[in-house]
């Protein structure tokens, strides 16, 4: 921000004395993207929008804006590369005016020539600089080095899902409830799986009674749901949590950054270094 101040001095002359201020400690802050906002939305409705809480730093959206798209977009500013996963779990489709917001990490682009290619090998592990895919590279390291792994489509899960239905909430539901409400509604045998706050995936025991449901049944499923549809490949969860149980952690040893390392063996059997545990090792 630059503001420019008039000094009058002798013999009418005039000085201007540049005043330059700087937002410091804000460059490594992660932005979140959201688009399809209604037309006319400000920078000021999108921060009420979030319920102007305190892990936002900022909330804008630019005056220019694209020019085949009918809604709006803006970015929102988070404290924290987990405060941004909370918000885009309650956020991402929920209901804004008559439009239903999409929430994901912001993307810029990357300066030439010092990033590496995806294919370029790094000590024989192929690594990765930009995001993967809408994901950033590590919430908790920004701009850290990701390996690239190649996943295989689970052929069980294909079978359940294609008698499975998409269904979108205008508030977020406790999933325990809702599967309690939905047990009582329907006779039908419905497994319920929650996909963030506001999402969920209901499976039914049939393509013919998903079929079925979703005419017969729709006034009930208005109960919860504004919108629900089949599920396609582009469905996505924003989040999947795994607890995970560790014995025999010295308390000494409890920190954030020994839990991480032990969570990144996840499926493995590992013993801690004798001397590590030993108070001599501190």
């Amino acid at each position: 921000v630059n503001d420019r101040e008039r000094e009058r001095g002798r013999g009418n002359q005039t000085k201007y004395i540049i005043l330059t201020y700087k937002i410091r400690g804000r460059e490594n802050m992660p932005s979140l993207f959201v688009d399809n906002l209604p037309q006319g939305f400000s920078s000021r409705d999108l921060r009420e929008l979030f319920g102007n809480q305190r892990s936002i730093a900022d909330a804008y959206v630019p005056r220019i804006q694209r020019s085949r798209s009918n809604g709006r977009f803006g970015f929102i500013e988070v404290q924290a590369w987990e405060e941004g996963e909370r918000l885009m779990q309650q956020a991402d489709g929920r209901r804004a005016g008559s439009r239903l917001i999409k929430v994901s990490w912001a993307k810029y682009p990357k300066r030439l020539g010092t990033q590496k290619k995806p294919w370029q090998l790094d000590g024989g592990v192929l690594k990765f600089n930009g995001a993967l895919k809408d994901q950033p590279i590590s919430h908790s390291h920004p701009g850290k080095s990701a390996r690239v792994i190649k996943l295989e489509v689970v052929q069980e899960n294909l079978a359940w899902l294609r008698r499975s239905l998409i269904c979108c909430s205008e508030t977020p539901r406790d999933i325990d409830a809702l599967r309690r409400s939905i047990n009582e509604a329907f006779q039908e045998q419905i497994v319920v799986r929650a996909l963030g706050h506001f999402k969920f995936l209901l499976t039914m025991d049939s393509k013919e009674t998903k079929d079925r449901l979703k005419v017969e049944g729709q006034g009930r499923l208005e109960q919860w749901f504004f919108s629900f549809s089949d599920w396609v490949e582009s469905d996505v969860c924003q989040t999947r949590r795994i607890w995970l149980e560790i014995v025999g952690l010295p308390i000494q040893l409890w920190s954030e950054c020994n839990i991480r390392s032990i969570a990144a063996n996840w499926g493995d059997v590992v013993l801690v270094e004798k001397e590590s545990s030993t108070l001599e090792s501190l």
